[in-house]
């Protein structure tokens, strides 16, 4: 595992750390420094996906206006908008089942997207970028069921893969919310 180096107090490095929550580990991993022109272009094309992703989901949300009946029940209270009721038969359960299952899996895939757009708006493409990875709720639980014997080897397997995934010890940095230890 290659050496573990401290953050400058004066990084803004480390004023976006201290954002984090201070029982999760964030591991420099890397700088990538592939071509701008390529990351731009896979930008580009994750953000015309979301954008069709978006566009899905005001067309169900606008056509469940009519399938739910609000056009129906707003028709009561303003005559001008009124539409016919909606019939409860399997139609209607089929477009709720299609409107949950697009809902429940395109909006937190949009809503993620939003960070990353933001970002990249305001700092655009640099030369070089820091890669940050932090261990998800699902690696933590796995780390917990490990018996105790055990936590500590599996911890420092996963501290290196964080930092070096490849093996090949091109991993530069690690940074510990408390300090810096390997």
């Amino acid at each position: 595992m290659p050496a573990a180096q401290r953050v400058p107090r004066d990084s803004p490095v480390l004023s976006f750390l201290s954002e984090c929550d201070a029982k999760v580990e964030v591991y420099v991993t890397h700088i990538d420094s592939a071509n701008v022109a390529t990351r731009r272009a896979h930008f580009l094309k994750l953000l015309g996906m979301n954008l069709i992703w978006s566009f899905l989901l005001i067309r169900r949300a606008y056509g469940g206006l009519s399938h739910y009946g609000v056009w129906s029940a707003l028709g009561k209270l303003v005559p001008e908008w009124g539409a016919a009721a909606p019939n409860l038969d399997k139609a209607l359960f089929g477009n709720i089942v299609m409107d949950l299952f697009v809902f429940l899996i395109l909006v937190p895939i949009v809503r993620g997207f939003l960070g990353v757009a933001m970002m990249r708006f305001r700092h655009g493409f640099p030369q070089q970028e820091i890669i940050f990875r932090k261990p998800s709720q699902s690696t933590i639980a796995n780390i917990v069921s490990e018996a105790p014997e055990k936590r500590d080897t599996y911890t420092k397997e996963l501290l290196r893969r964080a930092v070096d995934p490849r093996g090949d010890e091109t991993g530069c940095l690690r940074y510990a919310m408390g300090g810096v230890d390997v």
